[in-house]
């Protein structure tokens, strides 16, 4: 329901009952419930139509999901900031699912119930890919058959309780898991790629069969896009590890990525990126 729908709809209804006030569109560095947060920033507004309203303080409780202890409590803090309040607790660990809640105080000496969402992390730093690799297709592309594809069978060794997925690309790519197609299309980024390169990471526990003993598959489609234009060749030369495949495209696409599946009796188990996955060029996706 929008603002103004819920603001209509209180109008509507006797002063008696009428709509509690609460903090309301809570984000984190901007966004909705990202998946991919390195340092977490907090926004929210405070909904409270009364004359006079205003928040005077705000309380921010950060909690790893599932998890009793508190990776942050900002206590309360007087005054009406409510965006982009900075998270200050400890490190937060990688490919994670977080929950977090403000509470607000208002000028009527209110104290507000809780609104709640959460946000995950993803892999920050290079030391948190590991083992992982940029893989390429064996050969060389050719300006007609130029688009990566990439496949890999996960078994669950036990029964799952969570599932992570980070995804590094040179060119445009898109992935799915069992045959889901992840939510964001062709990501990548336009970077300068030779000093940056983006990743994205999701949690594809949704997508994941869970039961032990089960087999799933990830794919990977990636494209050439920027990353074999004619504006890149000029602009940086092929990197070593990736040789160059006719004189005028001179980059191969290529993956990046790493699975972590997290089971139910409280060990993880890593999937990099590596020489193992199935992988093969071939012509341009029709669609």
């Amino acid at each position: 329901m929008t603002r103004a729908a819920t603001l209509a709809l209180c109008a509507a209804i006797p002063a008696a009952a009428a709509c509690a006030p609460s903090a309301a569109g809570l984000r984190v560095n901007g966004l909705v419930a990202p998946d991919d947060v390195t340092s977490p920033s907090f926004t929210w507004r405070m909904d409270d139509e009364r004359p006079g309203a205003r928040q005077t303080a705000y309380r921010i409780v950060v909690r790893e999901r599932g998890a009793a202890e508190t990776a942050w409590d900002s206590g309360w803090v007087e005054g009406a900031e409510s965006a982009n309040i900075p998270y200050c607790g400890g490190k937060l660990g990688v490919q994670r699912a977080f929950e977090w809640e403000v509470s607000l105080r208002n000028a009527f000496g209110e104290t507000l119930p809780p609104a709640r969402a959460r946000f995950g992390t993803g892999l920050p730093n290079s030391a948190d890919w590991g083992d992982a690799a940029w893989i390429s297709p064996p050969g060389e592309g050719t300006p007609y058959a130029n688009v990566a594809v990439f496949r890999r069978t996960v078994p669950n060794a036990r029964r799952v309780r969570e599932a992570w997925l980070t995804v590094a690309s040179l060119g445009a790519y898109t992935a799915s898991v069992n045959g889901e197609a992840l939510p964001e299309f062709l990501k990548g980024g336009f970077t300068q790629p030779e000093t940056t390169r983006h990743s994205t990471t999701f949690e594809v526990t949704r997508f994941w069969k869970t039961e032990p003993g089960a087999r799933n598959e990830l794919s990977a489609t990636v494209a050439p896009s920027w990353w074999r234009c004619q504006l890149m060749r000029r602009t940086y030369p092929p990197p070593k590890t990736f040789p160059e495949s006719d004189v005028r495209h001179p980059k191969n696409s290529a993956l990046k990525a790493v699975l972590t599946l997290r089971y139910d009796d409280g060990t993880e188990e890593r999937t990099a990126t590596d020489a193992s996955w199935e992988s093969a060029y071939t012509g341009p996706v029709v669609t």
